[in-house]
């Protein structure tokens, strides 16, 4: 966005008429301060979004939190529940190996009984061997039976052993599983969080930036681009609701009541009303950036606009000697000032008076003018262009270089006749940046109002000659009607 006043000669190429440039000293400075309020609008924006979503990052690291206690805790009784089931059972499998253990115990002693009962009532079996032989049997068959018993109490175990690493194999897949939906549903979250964030961040900052989505669609017909094309600006009627006009004009109003000094008449700027969401919102609230990107394609943020007051009276001179006297009995009278239909300029050459950084063309794309007052007359402080005279400035600079360009500006360039621009409040104006352009005096009883906004492509370089020398070397919306 350039940095001079659109309609102050002073910083730019052209022939001064009378104090039509005084007061653009702070042009410079102003747009400077305009940036300043922007970037604090971002700062304070951010600053919403972040708090908005450090609270949600902080009740998602909570419920995060929460969960993951949630399931060490039931992780931990799972295993505590199953520990304590295999016990159990493994004090379950003690008590019968025990009662086995006793009923063998008991059969052996009742073996043993019987067979000493029968060797009492027998005993011819020792002199036969009989009595050795079933002693033998019956040691045999307590020594088969206990190791029986002992194969099975192992196996048993080995049983209970392999129960146990399947069952806690089958409780660890569990937990990894249900850990690992967990954390997937806890990765959904953060990014599910993380892409709201930067939603908000991103409507924050298209809010401050970017058209409202109801004039997204709205572009010049094929038309008025060639139009622009042929004559280097457009005017598009009503284009801007009268409800936005008027919040404009509410806070423009109420600032110049606030108090405008003698050396301000010439060149009113207030950054904080210039960056303001009432002034922003003409640009963005409306079809005027959208139609600017029909023209354009895509553009540079546009970060302000430039307030363009014309008192009663600027560019003229009095009757009387100049003597204003509010009081005098007769009607005094303005005069137009001479040659101002030749005062043109053009924006961002740097000069000793509009404080822009020498060395450089301050170039943009489009001047994008929002009408904020009626204007049925000229010399009502109309903007003034040249038709065609945008191709004449392209051809100049054609055969010079950019610090020629510099050191002498445009002057004396052989203009077609100029126009000025009449219309109601809530036209828009588009006018390329190669069009010289001026402003004519303002002889009516009223304010002008007027706003500004310098549009750039946005493969556009600030400083690029080339860009002027080959004006239409980035616009990509004007390559069917050139």
């Amino acid at each position: 966005m350039s940095a001079n006043n659109s309609e102050s000669t002073s910083g730019g190429a052209g022939v001064t008429a009378g104090r039509e440039g005084a007061g653009a000293a702070r042009d410079g400075g102003s747009m400077g301060d305009v940036h300043r309020v922007v970037q604090q609008r971002f700062i304070a924006a951010a600053r919403r979004a972040q708090a908005h979503n450090a609270v949600s990052q902080a009740e998602l690291e909570k419920e995060v939190g929460r969960v993951q206690i949630d399931f060490v805790s039931r992780t931990q009784s799972r295993h505590l529940a199953l520990q304590q089931e295999l016990q159990q059972k493994q004090l379950a499998l003690q008590q019968r190996h025990a009662r086995l253990q006793q009923e063998l115990r008991d059969s052996i002693a009742r073996q043993t009984a019987a067979l000493q009962e029968d060797l009492k009532s027998n005993p011819i079996q020792w002199v036969t061997g009989a009595a050795q032989k079933k002693m033998a049997d019956a040691q045999a068959k307590v020594a088969e039976q206990m190791a029986a018993l002992q194969a099975q109490v192992q196996q048993d175990m080995v049983d209970m052993q392999a129960e146990w690493q399947r069952r806690a194999a089958e409780l660890d897949a569990e937990c990894k599983a249900e850990e690992a939906t967990l954390r997937s549903q806890a990765e959904t979250k953060v990014r599910q969080f993380t892409e709201q964030a930067e939603g908000a961040v991103k409507r924050t900052m298209d809010e401050l930036l970017e058209p409202h989505p109801d004039f997204a669609h709205c572009r010049l017909s094929r038309e008025q681009r060639a139009q622009f094309v042929r004559d280097g600006f457009v005017v598009i009627p009503q284009q801007v609701d009268r409800h936005l006009v008027d919040e404009a004009l509410r806070l423009i109003n109420y600032t110049i009541g606030r108090g405008v000094r003698e050396d301000e008449l010439l060149s009113f700027r207030r950054p904080e009303v210039e960056a303001s969401p009432q002034v922003v919102n003409l640009l963005l609230r409306s079809p005027a950036l959208a139609m600017a990107r029909s023209l354009l394609g895509p553009t540079q943020p546009c970060l302000g606009g430039q307030l363009a007051v014309r008192f009663p009276g600027f560019g003229t001179t009095l009757h009387n000697n100049g003597d204003w006297d509010p009081f005098a009995e007769r009607s005094q009278t303005f005069v137009e000032a001479p040659v101002w239909e030749k005062a043109y300029h053009v924006d961002g050459v740097p000069d000793a008076v509009n404080g822009l950084q020498p060395g450089k063309v301050h170039n943009f794309s489009l001047l994008l003018g929002v009408l904020l007052s009626d204007l049925p007359e000229e010399k009502s402080g109309n903007l003034i262009v040249y038709p065609g005279g945008h191709r004449i400035l392209q051809e100049y600079c054609k055969t010079t270089t950019a610090a020629e360009f510099l050191r002498g500006g445009a002057r004396g360039l052989d203009l077609p006749p100029s126009q000025q621009i009449t219309g109601k409040a809530g036209d828009l104006i588009f006018a390329h940046y190669n069009m010289p352009h001026g402003v004519a005096p303002n002889l009516s009883p009223h304010i002008r109002h007027c706003i500004y906004f310098r549009i750039s492509c946005a493969d556009l370089v600030q400083g690029d000659f080339g860009a002027m020398q080959d004006m239409w070397k980035h616009w990509q919306g004007v390559k069917d009607v050139l």
